[in-house]
This record gives structure tokens, C-alpha cells and sequence, in this order.
């Protein structure tokens, strides 16, 4: 199919009609005896089922013909606005949070986001639709990657191929990364000789992953796009190093043994493969206890988490402290004494000075996720120390100025420093990601399956 007949198809129901909220309302029951003051967010019109928000928060279900006339014929009316309504309400409560305003407003304010962060969000989403590739790519090198982070900008920001602003950027994303998984049988990277593409292969397995299980919700047959990410997905699976880490150019058995940033990519897009529905748990359950294994394997005394082992990576330290952390939280162990160890760690050793050598945003990406999951006082100490920084380093055509004022980050692989188009917009999206921190993912929303716990 062409990418502009989809697009077309795709993009029938504007975004501003997706998100909006009814105001309470009073409802009348069929027999005029009982009235109910509740907020409809949703309708199931093959059950004939209308779902009301109640005062207390909760969600009831009321069959349409238990209402008055005059309720019944203000559902049919709004049928199509509450079934959308409907199928935002059935998101996974992981990213739930992305699709009404309300909630998200409140994870906001809970989590006392930076004032300007929707603006400045704003800003960078106008600038990702400007900058985007006529192949729905963004850059030039390593554009499997830049795309995947691109995408995953646009879908935290509860963009999706129906919005009437972005729809069509989101939909040539998805669709630049469905066609490189389907061509090359599941692998995701611009060249598969270069020994770094499983960092491409994992983040943009994540994208996939992320965009199907909210394609699929909505009910958006996006073609190829199940098939690109099960292949993705079991790609992953199937070649994971026996340290319990992945490695370079996908290695499962070489001295090296992969390190902790690798992991934890290929953990996040395994997490979030679980949302899509296409594996059973029991699948990922012994690549995961490996994984977390090789964490904690190289956890410090104090805390820290080193590159590949528990020691320090020489004047840059322990980079990677808040990705393992995150790990354990998001595979349903947020409580585990290594997440303790790290917390302490992160709150005693943290620094971010955005114009300074201490301005690692890879490694403050990690740690925001983690602190933000951790909450309390852990989490405000952290806010604080990154303070206002951020709003204040973007530039006017909605990116990020370059980091360090001169000096040389202390980080591992800092491809994102320097002033080329690349560093520019591999840097902007680890911003906006840290923005999107409040609402980018809820792990503490979930139940623990079996087979996890801790």
C-alpha cells in the first residue's frame, strides 16, 4: 500500500477528538428512580455497554438500556467519540497515562515536572515533523536508531497514526522501521557488518513494540507491522550472550560478554514485547533472571553499576547505576536489595551541571526513569538536583544546545555532544525523554506475574 493512501486512512479521526473529556454528568436510570453523577469515557457497541468514571475514581459498566431515553440517545450521539474513548481506556496501564489528559496532568503534578515542560516538548515535536526524511527516517547514519528514538519521542507524547498534527510522521516512522525489520528477516540496523547494531536492533525493537501494542488497541491494521516485531522480538530472544548480557554484533559466546548499557536495552524492549500480547510470559522469564543476573554481577560495594564489570570506568564512574536499577523495577522487582544500594548511590552521587563536563544525559536519562519509580524523597532530592536546566538549554527551533561549554562529558560513547546533525538530535530526544519521565512508563501499575516477584 502507498504511505500517502495509508496516511489517509489512518488519519480519518483527528487527535483533538481522541483525547477529549466529557464533563460529569447526571444520569438518569430507564425507570427515572435512580440518578448517578459520572463522567462517560467509554462505549462498547457491540455489548451495548456504557463504562462511567465515578466520583471515587473507579470505573462501573452500565448496560445502555438501564438509562433514561433522553441518556440513551446522548450515548448514540457521542457513539463514535466514546468508543475511541473506549479504546485508549483498554491501553495497557503501563502507558495508559499518555492518552488522557487528566491522568497525565495528575502524574505531572505528583511528580512536579519542570514548568515548561509541555511547552518545550511542544516545541521539539514541531521540530522532529520539520526534520523528518522523506523515507520517514530522521538523519543521516545510524537512522534505525534516530528513528526509534524519534518515534518513541512522539508515542510517550501520546501521539499516534491518528492525530491530525503528527499522525503522518508517526505513521512513515513506524513504516520506515516495519520495512527495514521486514527486508532484512527481523534485523533492525542501517548496516548488520557494524559491530554496534544491536544497540539499533534493541531500541528499535522497543519502538515496534510500543507502536503495535497501541496500533493494535486502537484497532489499526498497520500492514507488516506484527510480523516486523515478532521477528524482532524473537531476534532478541534467541541471541542473548551466555553472560546474560548481549554483545557486539550479537557475539553469544566471546570473551567480551556485552555490558550493562547493551543489556539494557534489550531488557526495555523485551518488557515492553510482553505489552504487545504476542509472547507468554514463560518466553522471556529465563532470559530476564540472566539479564538481572549480569546486573547485579557487576554492582559495586557501594552501589554503583559498572560498564562490564563492578568496578568504575576510569574518570567517568559508574555510568550506568540508574539503568540498572531500572531494570529490576520494570521486571516487577522494584524492592530488591540491589535497587536499595543503588538508590543510595544515585542520591549521594548524582551531578548534573548542563554547560559542564557533568553533563551526561545518557546516564541521566537511566537515572531519572529509575529515581522517578523509586518516588518520595528520593525522587524529589533527584528532581531538585536536575532542577530547571533543561528548559533553560533549548534552543529556539525546539532542540537542544549542545552540552558541556567546551569540555570533553564524562560519559561512555558521548555521540551526543558535538554539533552535527546526529549529536544534535540524538541529544534533543534524551532530553525530551528525561521530560517525559512523570508519564513515559508506570511499571508500578502492574500486577506481578508469575515467576517474578522480589
Amino acid at each position: 500500500m502507498k504511505i500517502w493512501l495509508m496516511v489517509l486512512m489512518l488519519c480519518i479521526v483527528s487527535c483533538e477528538i481522541l483525547l477529549a473529556d466529557f464533563e460529569a454528568r447526571k444520569f438518569i436510570s430507564a425507570d427515572g428512580q435512580k440518578v448517578i453523577s459520572a463522567v462517560p469515557v467509554g462505549y462498547d457497541q457491540n455489548a451495548m455497554v456504557v463504562f462511567l468514571k465515578m466520583p471515587s475514581g473507579q470505573l462501573q459498566q452500565v448496560q445502555i438500556s438501564k438509562f433514561s431515553i433522553e441518556d440513551q440517545l446522548f450515548i448514540e450521539d457521542n457513539k463514535q467519540q466514546l468508543s475511541i474513548m473506549l479504546a485508549f481506556l483498554k491501553m495497557p496501564k503501563e502507558i495508559q497515562s499518555r492518552f488522557y489528559d487528566g491522568l497525565r496532568q495528575e502524574l505531572v503534578r505528583t511528580h512536579k515536572a519542570p514548568p515548561g515542560s509541555s511547552a518545550a516538548l511542544a516545541k521539539f515535536l514541531a521540530r522532529l515533523k520539520a526534520t523528518q526524511n522523506p523515507d520517514g527516517s530522521w538523519v543521516e547514519g545510524k537512522k534505525v536508531s534516530m528513528t526509534a528514538m524519534a518515534l518513541l519521542v512522539y508515542m510517550a507524547e501520546g501521539e499516534t497514526p491518528l492525530d491530525e498534527d503528527y499522525g503522518d510522521a508517526v505513521t512513515r516512522a513506524i513504516a520506515y522501521l516495519t520495512n527495514v525489520a521486514v527486508k532484512n528477516g527481523g534485523k533492525l540496523a542501517d548496516d548488520v557488518k557494524d559491530k554496534h547494531w544491536p544497540y539499533q536492533h534493541a531500541m528499535a525493537t522497543l519502538a515496534l513494540a510500543e507502536a503495535y501494542t497501541i496500533c493494535t488497541t486502537l484497532g489499526i491494521n498497520f500492514p507488516k507491522l506484527k510480523e516486523a516485531t515478532k521477528m524482532a522480538g524473537n531476534w532478541i530472544l534467541n541471541h542473548q550472550h551466555t553472560s546474560g548480557s548481549w554483545d557486539y554484533g550479537y557475539d553469544m559466546s566471546g570473551a567480551r560478554g556485552g555490558d550493562t548499557s547493551l543489556a539494557m536495552w534489550h531488557v526495555q524492549a523485551m518488557r515492553v514485547c510482553i505489552m504487545t500480547g504476542m509472547w507468554k510470559m514463560s518466553e522471556f522469564v529465563g532470559s530476564v533472571r540472566k539479564a538481572l543476573a549480569y546486573v547485579k554481577k557487576n554492582q559495586n560495594s557501594n552501589g554503583g553499576i559498572g560498564y562490564t564489570s563492578p568496578n568504575a570506568y576510569g574518570d567517568t564512574g559508574f555510568t550506568l547505576t540508574g539503568a540498572g536499577m531500572y531494570a529490576f523495577q520494570m521486571w516487577y522487582k522494584p524492592h530488591d536489595p540491589v535497587v536499595r544500594k543503588r538508590v543510595k548511590y544515585i542520591s549521594k552521587n548524582a551531578r548534573f551541571k548542563y554547560n559542564t563536563e557533568h553533563a551526561d544525559l545518557y546516564r541521566q536519562y537511566y537515572h531519572a526513569l529509575a529515581m522517578k519509580h523509586r518516588g518520595g524523597k528520593d525522587w524529589m532530592g533527584y528532581k531538585n538536583m536536575l532542577g530547571n536546566q533543561l528548559i533553560e538549554n533549548q534552543a529556539e527551533d525546539g532542540s537542544w544546545k549542545n552540552v558541556g561549554g567546551g569540555a570533553k562529558i564524562l560519559g561512555i560513547a558521548s555521540t551526543y555532544q558535538g554539533e552535527s546533525e546526529f549529536a544534535t538530535h540524538f541529544r534533543s530526544c534524551l532530553c525530551a525523554f528525561i521530560l517525559q519521565v512523570p508519564y513515559r512508563y508506570d511499571w508500578n501499575a502492574v500486577r506481578v506475574p508469575m515467576g517474578f516477584g522480589g
